[in-house]
């Protein structure tokens, strides 16, 4: 027995117990059409459904291959998550600064252009970090402050929307060089990006550790 005839049984005996196990004819036949009816809308949604998923699923395919190339062209790390990415690639600041590099400004553009082929199906958190230089809570500020700068310029310069972009500053955690500050310290001072497929709530906590 199918699942549809199967629920079909299970709607008659509750359509005959409602009706004290009696019902005419003409009755039963309008209300079996009816119950019909509505598991057939019922099938209809879930092949549907199913399509959303393989096309979202074919979606999140094409911009891991994308994201694949950009990191080979940037010598740029890519890190599998749970529920989607997080992309290193090289966009640094100088020493005690947040604003943009000009030379950064290219990786960032090929960034924004590959994320935007899928919004609305993306959602990015831009994290910022800082050298281990100036009290813990300066760097923590400082970090945010690189991250709120690199989300506006993804967002004026791309399809994205606002909404679809957080940052987020972690201060000197997560050093690529634990120590280093100053000139030898670049590699610390830089921000990193979380790409994840838009299912969860905007204002949920980050799953990011900032250990």
């Amino acid at each position: 027995m199918s699942r549809i005839q199967a629920g079909l049984s299970v709607a008659l005996v509750v359509l005959l117990a409602a009706c004290g196990g009696y019902v005419k004819k003409d009755d039963l036949a309008s209300q079996m059409a009816q119950v019909q009816a509505g598991m057939d809308q019922n099938s209809e949604a879930i092949e549907l459904n199913s399509a959303d998923i393989a096309l979202m699923q074919a979606d999140i395919d094409q911009m891991r291959a994308d994201m694949d190339v950009m990191a080979e062209e940037m010598s740029a790390r890519i890190e599998e998550m749970e529920d989607g990415l997080r992309f290193a690639m090289p966009v640094h600041f100088e020493f005690d600064r947040s604003d943009i590099r000009t030379v950064d400004e290219v990786n960032l553009d090929r960034f924004a252009g590959v994320v935007s082929r899928y919004y609305p199906g993306v959602v990015v958190t831009v994290e910022g970090f800082a050298d281990p230089a100036g009290s813990t809570e300066y760097n923590k500020w400082l970090s945010q402050q690189r991250a709120d700068n690199v989300a506006a310029y993804i967002v004026a310069n791309s399809t994205l929307d606002a909404s679809a972009v957080r940052a987020v500053g972690y201060g000197e955690n997560r050093q690529v060089r634990p120590g280093a500050y100053g000139p030898e310290g670049l590699d610390n001072r830089r921000v990193a990006f979380v790409v994840e497929y838009a299912t969860r709530d905007m204002d949920a906590p980050l799953s990011a550790s900032a250990n």
